[in-house]
C-alpha cells in the first residue's frame, strides 16, 4: 500500500514536468518513463488485490488431486498412443 501511494504521488509529481511526446529522444523518454510507472503500479494493484492468493489456492488444489498428468499418483504425464 505504501508504494502505490508513493508511486501514485511520484507520478503526480514528475508527469506535468516529463517532456511532451514528441518525436525524438525526449518524447521517447517520456512515453517510457510513463509505461514503466503504469507497469509498476499495476504490479502493486494486482498483489493488493491478492490476485496471486488465489492463484496459490488454485495450485494449491490442483496439487492435492490426484490427476492424469501428475507423475506422482502413477499416471502418465502424456497419454497413451495407439500402435500403428
Amino acid at each position: 500500500m505504501v508504494y502505490a501511494c508513493s508511486l501514485i504521488a511520484l507520478g503526480s509529481y514528475a508527469v506535468p514536468r516529463l517532456p511532451r511526446l514528441q518525436p525524438g529522444l525526449p518524447g521517447t523518454f517520456s512515453m517510457v518513463w510513463i509505461l514503466f510507472a503504469v507497469l509498476a503500479l499495476a504490479a502493486n494493484l494486482y498483489f493488493m488485490l491478492g490476485a496471486d492468493e488465489e492463484r496459490k489456492h488454485m495450485l494449491e488444489e490442483r496439487d492435492l488431486l490426484p490427476s492424469r498428468a501428475n507423475p506422482r499418483s502413477g499416471g502418465s504425464r502424456y497419454p497413451r498412443q495407439r500402435g500403428l
